[in-house]
C-alpha cells in the first residue's frame, strides 16, 4: 500500500478499501498477506511499477484480523464446499446459456495480466448459496501460489 493511505488509517482519516474487481481471487474485499513482512512489501514495490498505481511511497501496514465465520481453504469441507459452489454455478451458467469465467495470463510474468475471473466467480458463488441458507462468511482465508516453483 502506499504510505499516505496507510498514514491515513493509522489517523482515523480513512478506512480500507474494498476491492471488488471481477478479477480479485478470493473475491470483494480487503486482502491482507499472513504472517509475511517480506512478501507485502514485496507486493507494493512490485505494484508500484504498474502503470495505474496509485502507489508513491511503498509501506506495509499490519493488522490484527479477527477471521469470524471463515470460508477457509486450508479447511477440507470447506475447500469441498467451493468445489460444490464451482459445480452448481457451472450447471447455472450452463443452463442460462452464459459463458464460464476463465483464470488468464499465467503465461506471463507481467501481475497485470493475471486475471483470476473463475476463482472470483465461484467464491462469490460460494458465498451467495451460503446466503441463501442463512449463512454469512465474514472473511476468505487461503494459501495464493504464485509464481514458478521454487
Amino acid at each position: 500500500m502506499d504510505k499516505a493511505a496507510a498514514m491515513s488509517i493509522l489517523n482515523y482519516q480513512d478506512n480500507f478499501r474494498l476491492s471488488n474487481n471481477i478479477y480479485d481471487w478470493l473475491g470483494d474485499g480487503v486482502n491482507f498477506w499472513e504472517n509475511n513482512h517480506e512478501r507485502a512489501k514485496h507486493y507494493a514495490l512490485e505494484d508500484m511499477k504498474r502503470p495505474k498505481t496509485k502507489i508513491k511511497e511503498p509501506f506495509v501496514l499490519g493488522a490484527v484480523i479477527e477471521l469470524g465465520n471463515c470460508l477457509d481453504l486450508l479447511d477440507q469441507k470447506h475447500i469441498d464446499f467451493v468445489k460444490f459452489a464451482h459445480s452448481e454455478m457451472v450447471k447455472s451458467l450452463d443452463a442460462n446459456n452464459k459463458p464460464i469465467p476463465i483464470n488468464s495470463g499465467f503465461d506471463t510474468v507481467d501481475f497485470d495480466f493475471k486475471r483470476r475471473e473463475l476463482d472470483c466467480a465461484v467464491i462469490r458463488h460460494a458465498h451467495a448459496i451460503a446466503l441463501k441458507e442463512g449463512l454469512e462468511f465474514d472473511s476468505v482465508r487461503a494459501v495464493f501460489m504464485e509464481g514458478n516453483a521454487i
